[in-house]
Order: structure tokens, then sequence, then C-alpha cells
């Protein structure tokens, strides 16, 4: 997700317009993808191995799952709509900072074969099939983004790299200071709660992701060979 920020910046085909198609291109693949999915829940229950009433909340929840695919489209269109109102930004972040506080006060709704459960979660945690929810999880786009528009504007990309684990150290050591602090559990930021991301948690995992990327930069410079 922050990588597809980072390409919203670098691709040629960043326009309001473009972006919109492309946001609406990709959440129609996803629930393509869905309809596929639900092959499986349908053909344990024509095999006899599950009542209708057993196999219906799987169909549910797979026909209308929020995966990577809705949730990438609904990014799209939702940086398509910041550009189209000229947001900075910093600006833009706020919104997306909002959102993410906001989310928590989304309640969970119904059983896992209830539909409007599904239609919430394309913005707010409902239950582990809606796995990207827009609000919870937009800030790694948004800070792609930031980072590709300082990306391609630095004149040395060593320097840059050398600053940005500098603040992937810092961001990672204080997120997880506080949060052990708080009684957190650290594990569960990456395997129960993990779906399920409160701002904390979007800090923590930002932390990892500028550490990971200026080492993964440096470790693969080709080392400099002179010639014989």
């Amino acid at each position: 997700m922050f990588c597809m920020g980072i390409g919203m910046v670098y691709s040629r085909h960043n326009s309001p317009e473009e972006m919109f198609h492309r946001g609406l291109h990709l959440f129609a693949i996803g629930y393509l993808l869905n309809l596929y999915r639900t092959i499986i829940p349908i053909a344990t229950y024509l095999s006899g191995m599950f009542s209708w009433a057993e196999a219906k909340p799987l169909v549910v929840a797979m026909l209308l799952c929020v995966d990577i695919l809705p949730f990438a489209g609904l990014a799209f269109i939702f940086f398509a709509g910041a550009k189209r109102l000229n947001l900075k930004n910093w600006q833009t972040a706020l919104v997306v900072l909002a959102l993410l506080l906001l989310s928590g006060l989304v309640p969970k709704v119904g059983g896992d074969g209830f539909v409007p459960k599904y239609i919430i979660g394309l913005f707010a945690y409902q239950n582990d099939f809606t796995s990207f929810p827009l609000m919870q999880w937009l800030p790694f786009p948004m800070a792609g983004i930031i980072f590709g528009e300082h990306l391609k504007s630095a004149s040395n990309k060593n320097n840059f790299y050398l600053i940005v684990l500098g603040i992937g150290a810092v961001v990672f050591a204080v997120s997880t200071a506080i949060a052990l602090y708080l009684g957190k559990d650290l594990k569960s930021f990456y395997t129960s709660t993990y779906l399920d991301m409160d701002l904390l948690q979007v800090i923590w995992t930002l932390g990892i992701v500028l550490l990971w990327l200026p080492l993964l930069y440096f470790g693969f410079q080709t080392p400099y060979r002179p010639e014989v």
C-alpha cells in the first residue's frame, strides 16, 4: 500500500480523471474475484457437506469481502477526489488522520451473513473478511505519496535514504516504547489486531516500512568495481 502511494506519484496517468477510472476498474476486479471465490462455499453446499444455513454466511462473506483490490480501488478514488479539490498533501493527510481516528467509533454490526456489515466494512473494520477498510489503511498510501514526492525531488538519493532510515528508527523505537508502556501486546500488531488498525499500530507499522525500504536500497546497491 505504501508503494502504491509512491506509484501514484511516479505514474504518468495521475490526473484525477485517470485515477478515478483506475479506481473503479480495480474496485470492479475485486468483486469479480470475490464472485469466483464463492465457488468454494457453494461447492460445499452442493456436495452436501454443509446445509444452506451453514454455507450462506460464508457465501455472503466471500462474495462481499473487502480485500486489497476493493481497498485499492477506493484509495484511488479518494486521492482522485483530493486532487480534484486541489488539496495539498498536508491537507489530505489531515483528512486521512481524521478518518483513521473516526474509524474507531464505527460499530460492528450483525453476523458474518449480514450484508450491510460488508458495506460498512469497506470503510471500517467489521470482521476478518473486511480485511482492508479504507479509513484504517489509507495512511499507508498517503505516507507513500509523501515519501514519493520527496524521493522524486531528492538530488542525492543516498542522503535521502539515510534520513529516512533515521526517521524510521526513531518512529519505530518511540512507538514500540509507547506500546510497551501502555501494556500493548506487540505480537497482536501483526496477528490478531493487524487488520483492525488503530493510530499506534499505523505509526508502528510505518516505522518498520521506513526502516525496511532504506535497508533494501542500500542492501541492493551495486558495489563499485574499478575497471582493470
